[in-house]
């Protein structure tokens, strides 16, 4: 038998489906993980059009995490305690945000690119790192938190905010930004202010921001 095939099968058996446990801390409708990481063996996080699941083997101590499209199985880099994930609508990407502490951060968002058989990884604190720091004015050596809203056009526009860090050495802590970000193109092509965001997007924004 196929060890992919076998592996689904096994998988299969074990996993505890995710797809269900909604409401994360910066979007409502994001997967969260933080009640079934420390419970479940393993966690599958099922695409809309159920061709292709994200598996997370809690059972080993970094986490092990894939992307499985059928017959082929692609490693990804292992999540952390506080994780939630958001797949697009056409199933062609997928939004994994993550704290590398606690609750304050510091938050990271990373955004994979589904293309045929290729799986392409964006960093966004790391490609917008500039434009997501520029008005950041802190004492001591700080990022912004970086967190997933929502997919706006299927898999090519989306919803990111930056957070000021909360109990840090910034000023404005907690000031909250929302970046329309095009994937297609890799380029910021709308800024909206808290106000903004609240108004247009309230509704599906995290207990974060409740």
């Amino acid at each position: 038998m196929n060890k992919n095939i076998l592996y689904l099968i096994v998988i299969s058996a074990l996993t505890v489906n995710a797809t269900l446990c909604f409401s994360g801390e910066w979007s409502k409708n994001a997967v969260s993980l933080i009640d079934k990481i420390k419970t479940s063996r393993y966690i599958k996080i099922e695409s809309p059009d159920r061709q292709k699941f994200l598996c997370i083997n809690t059972s080993v101590e970094d986490r092990s995490t894939k992307l499985i499209m059928k017959s082929e199985e692609v490693e990804l880099d292992p999540v952390m305690d506080l994780t939630e994930i958001l797949w697009s609508s056409d199933s062609k990407a997928f939004s994994v945000t993550q704290s590398l502490g606690g609750a304050v951060g510091e938050w990271i968002t990373d955004v994979y690119l589904i293309r045929s058989k290729d799986v392409k990884k964006i960093n966004l604190g790391k490609e917008f790192n500039v434009t997501f720091n520029k008005k950041l004015q802190c004492s001591d050596s700080e990022n912004v938190n970086v967190g997933f809203v929502s997919w706006l056009q299927k898999s090519q526009t989306a919803l990111v905010l930056t957070e000021v860090p909360p109990h840090s050495t910034c000023k404005d802590m907690g000031k909250i930004v929302g970046y329309i970000i095009d994937f297609y193109n890799i380029k910021i092509i709308r800024v909206l202010n808290e106000k903004q965001i609240r108004l247009k997007y309230g509704k599906i924004l995290g207990t974060r921001f409740n």
